[in-house]
């Protein structure tokens, strides 16, 4: 019969459902203690930096390299690195990490203060760079001359004449403080996905194991409503055909709940997620 054939497929095609909702299970949370922990260690780099620890300032960023997720990731732990090998007097291994996240991110910006002289040296690597890549170099913008007003018209008085005074203007330089939490960069949603994938999955498994239960009943309703009674021989196999189509019908309906909840899990972990909440804001 169809369903005594199918059966042992179906099965082992819910056992890889399973085994794939539990790998995502496990997943999950490693994933995040691991985007943690990359925090944890990019800002304990940058502290010991502050302390004039420059030796255990690198050892925290190698730790932080090996968690790092995506481009932007890797451009933050490069650019620390040569500010760091550069404080530290290694001027040419400051240039190959410099180079490094400048060929990853043509356009990034040094992460934390330095000296005039630092910037000016990193601004000659970007040059490098730039022309490695085949970039063309920005042209500086156009001074724009302010429009000038016309003078105004002398009125005739007999008050003497008086100077405007003002006050001078003064321009205070904002306070800069380093966080590796303000530059934390963007993560990738992958569990979001993953978890709808398994939902796409679980709803597909379910229809067809759903249309086969269909089949199977109606293929024996067919059989017992014609003009001859099927023969007795063959009363077992329809009979074990229907035991076949009920199991099929109630792992469907496993199928549809698993998705559901897959659905719903992939919804609330986007949600959750530091870029997803924000996405959502600006979306409303």
């Amino acid at each position: 019969m169809m369903g005594a054939m199918d059966g042992p497929l179906f099965a082992r095609m819910f056992r890889l459902l399973v085994l794939g909702m539990m790998a995502v299970g496990a997943t999950f949370p490693r994933a995040a203690q691991a985007q943690d922990d990359f925090q944890r260690y990019l800002l304990a780099s940058e502290r010991l930096y502050e302390s004039g620890e420059n030796e255990r300032a690198l050892a925290q960023l190698q730790r932080a390299r090996a968690l790092a997720l995506g481009l932007a990731q890797d451009v933050a732990v490069a650019l620390r690195e040569g500010i760091f090998l550069a404080d530290m007097g290694q001027w040419a291994k400051a240039q190959t990490a410099f180079r490094e996240g400048l060929l990853l991110d043509p356009a990034a910006q040094l992460p934390l203060r330095v000296s005039p002289k630092l910037e000016r040296d990193f601004e000659e690597v970007r040059t490098r760079v730039s022309k490695e890549l085949g970039l063309r170099e920005r042209p500086a913008p156009a001074p724009v001359k302010p429009q000038e007003s016309p003078p105004a018209p002398v009125v005739q008085t007999d008050r003497p004449e008086q100077t405007n005074l003002k006050a001078p203007v003064v321009q205070e330089t904002p306070s800069y403080i380093p966080s590796a939490v303000a530059a934390a960069p963007s993560r990738v949603p992958v569990v979001p996905t993953v978890l709808a994938g398994v939902g796409v999955v679980a709803a597909s498994v379910g229809v067809v194991m759903g249309l086969q239960s269909r089949a199977s009943v109606s293929e024996v309703r067919d059989t017992l409503s014609g003009q001859r009674l099927p023969a007795k021989a063959d009363l077992p196999g329809m009979v074990q055909q229907l035991e076949d189509a009920r199991s099929q019908a109630r792992l469907a309906n496993v199928m549809f709940g698993t998705a559901a909840v897959a659905a719903a899990g992939s919804l609330i972990s986007y949600l959750l997620s530091p870029g997803g909440g924000s996405d959502a804001k600006e979306a409303r």
